[in-house]
């Protein structure tokens, strides 16, 4: 029967991690929705690669440290106007995001940081800072084994991949592989860990609660480290629950997961507690002191070598990284609520209401275990990392739980803890993972949806094309990117773009456009507009995502097949 569950388990986890990972890529389909025919020349896209070129000189090696690389492109209002034969000014970098961009706005960042990669003490330094090395080194030497695999091409600059959107497509696809890799390699080692201290039945609980949970399946899906940290985070929880019993050498290799889990997301070096905690235990077991001391420092030098050797530029370019790092923590939205906030609101989001409360279940009977030292050290592990959150920008998001690092450890108590109330507690964690499954499934296709023709994005565009007029005004709040707008044809409508804090600030007496069109992706502006909305427009036609609504996703929490709505202004 367990070598069933295996199975299942195992395949439901590769279904999940690759149901609709090819969602909202560069396609020539969608490039030419957006353009006029015969606006796709040789000399337009030698111009726009140029224009890129000269952008990336302008602001520098170090981009973050640029205000402009935050701006809208415009202040307050920019406008275009119908019938144009020449691609606006305003409009070119939102032009070649069609040739170059996906559906998640920090993609594009990461292939980029990748690209400047080069085996020299100044090539190690990515420039993006939002992660740490570790990880873009991992992605990097992924990204090229794929690319000997696939029919992708790694070619420097971007006049090759804009002769055909396609290709770029393939390196996309190249990176979110590696996060579904890392999901996966997660829900092998929550098996692997919770069968080595817990049993077979509470691993195989633990695997499948993480691959049915929605805050995990999304981030399979896009380029980012979190769940490469998530992987190094729960082995350093696994050596150092190994060195209680076989000794300090696996103390010391917690050390050394603990600075390679902070070699790809900064804060998740906490994950050092683990090694720190285990030496704590084994002196209170009665160990001499020195000797645990000793390993303890063995493991701290690990930790700071592995992250060094993760981020040397942080030695070689010592003030221009830390002036980078400041300029990451404006965007960090620390606030002690957020403890709250992602302990109500998040976790449950992320792993859904039922498995959010076996969590809580796998907690408390942990605090009861204190002879049973893995489970002691997971409780106290998972309880002391937790205020990692207060960094959270999202808290109560459905993603919001990939700032925390011991989310697994924590499904491990969950999966022990029904595995001791035998068959009661292994259903209830099964009805655990059908609950979370059904959610996770329609987020999977609904990304699985956003591929041209088959999108929001293009259903608002048709619907945009037949009922407004040609030559009307449609208002956007953001200059049109892959993520964040409907396929329709720019020249056809006088357009106008609103940062959406100046649109929110408009009175009763300004000018408004009479169309206004709003995407809820990763974020939703409603709420920020809502006093303009209520006053001056009503809903003319919403594209919401496909699925019950019982189990979608909260709005600008989609990221695929996005909500869209479509606004008209009241006489």
């Amino acid at each position: 029967m367990r070598a069933y569950a295996r199975v299942l388990i195992g395949a439901g986890a590769v279904v999940l991690a690759l149901w609709g990972l090819d969602w909202c890529l560069p396609a020539r389909a969608r490039l030419e929705l957006v353009l006029p025919p015969g606006t796709d020349t040789p000399a337009f896209r030698s111009g726009l690669a140029g224009g890129w070129a000269d952008l990336n000189q302008r602001l520098g090696p170090d981009i973050i440290l640029n205000p402009e690389s935050f701006s809208y492109g415009f202040k307050d209002k920019a406008e275009t106007p119908p019938g144009w034969t020449e691609v606006p000014e305003v409009l070119r970098n939102s032009a070649r995001s069609y040739y170059l961009r996906s559906g998640h706005e920090d993609e594009p960042n990461l292939l980029r940081a990748v690209a400047r990669l080069k085996p020299t003490l100044a090539g190690l330094n990515p420039r993006i800072y939002f992660y740490g090395g570790g990880y873009m080194y991992a992605l990097a030497a992924w990204t090229a084994v794929g690319a000997a695999l696939t029919p992708a091409r790694l070619v420097r600059g971007v006049e090759w991949y804009m002769e055909e959107p396609a290709r770029m497509a393939w390196l996309y696809r190249l990176g979110r592989s590696f996060s579904a890799a890392a999901f996966l390699a997660v829900a092998w080692l929550l098996w692997s860990t919770g069968r080595r201290f817990f049993g077979e039945d509470a691993g195989l609980a633990a695997a499948a609660l993480w691959s049915a949970s929605p805050g995990f399946v999304v981030q399979a899906h896009y380029m980012k480290p979190h769940l490469m940290g998530a992987f190094l985070t729960l082995a350093a929880y696994r050596l150092a629950a190994e060195a209680l019993e076989r000794g300090p050498r696996w103390g010391v290799a917690a050390g050394a997961a603990a600075g390679l889990a902070a070699g790809a997301v900064n804060h998740l070096g906490t994950a050092a507690v683990f090694p720190a905690l285990a030496a704590l235990m084994r002196w209170r077991a009665g160990r001499p002191w020195r000797g645990e001391a000793a390993w303890l420092g063995a493991s701290a030098a690990a930790c700071v070598a592995a992250f060094l050797a993760c981020t040397p530029y942080l030695l070689t370019e010592f003030s221009t990284t830390s002036a980078a790092m400041r300029a990451v923590g404006r965007f960090a939205g620390m606030s002690a609520g957020n403890l709250w906030t992602f302990a109500v609101s998040g976790l449950p989001a992320a792993l859904g209401a039922p498995t959010a409360f076996l969590l809580a279940w796998g907690l408390a009977a942990a605090a009861r275990s204190r002879g049973d030292a893995p489970r002691v050290l997971a409780l106290a592990g998972f309880g002391l990392l937790y205020p990692t959150v207060f960094l959270n920008q999202s808290a109560a998001g459905l993603d919001s739980v990939r700032y925390f690092g011991a989310a697994a450890v924590g499904l491990l108590l969950a999966g022990a803890a029904a595995a001791e109330r035998g068959r009661a507690g292994l259903a209830a964690a099964a009805l655990c993972v059908l609950a979370a499954g059904a959610r996770s499934a329609v987020i999977d296709y609904n990304l699985a949806l956003d591929a041209p023709g088959t999108s929001t994005r293009e259903a608002a565009g048709d619907w945009l094309t037949r009922e407004v007029p040609a030559g009307a005004e449609v208002g956007l709040l953001r200059l049109p990117q892959p993520a964040n707008a409907p396929t329709f044809r720019w020249d056809r409508y006088r357009l106008a773009f609103y940062e959406p804090s100046a649109f929110a600030a408009l009175g009763d007496g300004a000018a408004v456009p009479e169309w206004l069109v709003l995407a809820c992706p990763s974020y939703d502006d409603r709420p920020l507009v809502g006093g303009v909305l209520a006053r001056r427009y009503a809903l003319a036609r919403a594209f919401p995502q496909s699925g019950p609504a019982w189990l979608r996703p909260p709005d600008g929490q989609g990221w695929g097949n996005p909500l869209i709505e479509v606004y008209r202004r009241v006489p």
